[in-house]
């Protein structure tokens, strides 16, 4: 009887390890599909569930964000606003004469903090009607965008007038160079000439002068009753260094009348 207890017990002892065996093999056998799936699925996360990088927004779309040139916002009257540098010399409507109210012009110039013989130079200016200056935008081209006798002076030539689009209105631009005359010398020397003794001829060295190119970019906006000029003046050889800042005081350019 004991011996067969003992066979009893034997045989139940190890049906529970085997048991035990086969539970954490069968546990193994479901979950490990289980989790690897997981794991794949995380490694493969598609796109719209990968946070986003953060992309940069511009400046101007920030409130009390800082320009990155250090442009400054200028309002003139109620006529316009727009980016001004501010390294440049600036001086606002008229500094001598009659007042702006008399001429009825309201604007800005702008001069280059470093030039040479000629300075460049902006102007924004807002020209109302019956102004002492520009009877209208199309007496404004008349002087600027083609020569004033019907032929251009030597050295002076006229580019195309072309439509533009600035602060939504339509307007247009066009290019012109000229000659400005810088005095030669401003002594007067005697002249030297062979086989002339007379120590009483002399020249006026200040009535000469040499022409220096300069080129200008306009732009004109109708806005009845008056109009819009923007105007930007370089040596030729100096144009391209500062075109850039001019077409930024353009591109920030907003009309109030």
């Amino acid at each position: 009887m004991n011996k067969v207890l003992k066979t009893v017990y034997y045989v139940v002892g190890r049906g529970r390890k085997l048991a035990g065996i086969f539970g954490w093999l069968l546990a193994f056998t479901v979950l490990a599909p289980v989790a690897g799936g997981l794991v794949q699925a995380e490694a493969t996360a598609s796109p719209a569930e990968v946070e986003p990088a953060q992309q940069p927004v511009p400046h101007d779309l920030v409130a009390d964000s800082p320009d990155p040139d250090g442009f400054i916002t200028v309002t003139v009257g109620d006529y316009f606003t727009c980016d001004i540098p501010p390294d440049w010399g600036r001086t606002d409507g008229s500094i001598s004469g009659l007042s702006d109210e008399e001429k009825k012009t309201y604007g800005i110039k702008l001069q280059a903090p470093f030039w040479g013989e000629i300075p460049t130079r902006i102007s924004v200016y807002y020209y109302e009607e019956g102004n002492l200056l520009y009877k209208s935008a199309d007496h404004y081209l008349r002087l600027f965008a083609q020569p004033a006798l019907g032929t251009a002076l030597e050295g002076s030539s006229y580019g195309a007038v072309s439509p533009t689009v600035i602060s939504g209105r339509e307007g247009v631009t066009f290019e012109r160079i000229k000659n400005e005359y810088l005095p030669l010398n401003n002594t007067i020397s005697s002249i030297d000439r062979e086989n002339d003794n007379n120590p009483l001829v002399y020249e006026r060295r200040e009535m000469m002068a040499r022409p220096v190119p300069v080129r200008e970019r306009f732009v004109v906006l109708p806005a009845p009753p008056g109009f819009h000029a923007l105007r930007y003046s370089a040596p030729e050889e100096d144009f391209a260094e500062s075109l850039p800042v001019f077409e930024k005081v353009v591109a920030t350019f907003h009309a109030l009348k």
